[in-house]
């Protein structure tokens, strides 16, 4: 089963970099942006790292790396889920906490595997779970 942490390994990576390279194409504007726009953009900074460290340590063949990826694919999917059900309110009178909370994806707000669901985080979800589904350590 060291397949299963291989490939597991590569879709959190993918998913992991996706994001962080929507995060450094953004940078270059955070220093005239509001505090709750900085923000958002450091947690998905942070969930981007935790992909990526968790592919790596997948490909490398730790489960460690399968239960980081696990954790930022969960993240990732359980803010959009929350900002769909409107658990923060409405993103016009409430766009802070929206602006906080929503996860980056490089594909576009408006393009998701499912709806309100974005396929960076289903890619770390869905390597996360084969990364520990792959056998001894």
């Amino acid at each position: 089963m060291g397949a299963a942490k291989t490939v597991g390994g590569i879709l959190a990576l993918t998913g992991g970099t996706l994001v962080l390279i929507w995060c450094l194409i953004v940078a270059g504007i955070m220093f005239a942006a509001p505090t709750p726009f900085i923000i958002g953009w450091i947690i998905n900074l942070l969930l981007a790292m935790l992909g990526l460290v968790g592919g790596i340590l997948g490909l490398v063949g730790k489960k460690a790396g399968g239960a980081l990826a696990l954790i930022a694919g969960l993240v990732w999917i359980l803010l959009m889920v929350l900002l769909s059900m409107g658990v923060f309110g409405d993103p016009i009178t409430n766009w802070e906490t929206w602006a906080m909370l929503a996860p980056y994806s490089l594909f576009g707000a408006y393009v998701y595997a499912i709806p309100y669901i974005t396929l960076e985080g289903l890619l770390c979800l869905i390597g996360g779970i084969l990364i520990l589904a792959g056998g001894e350590d």
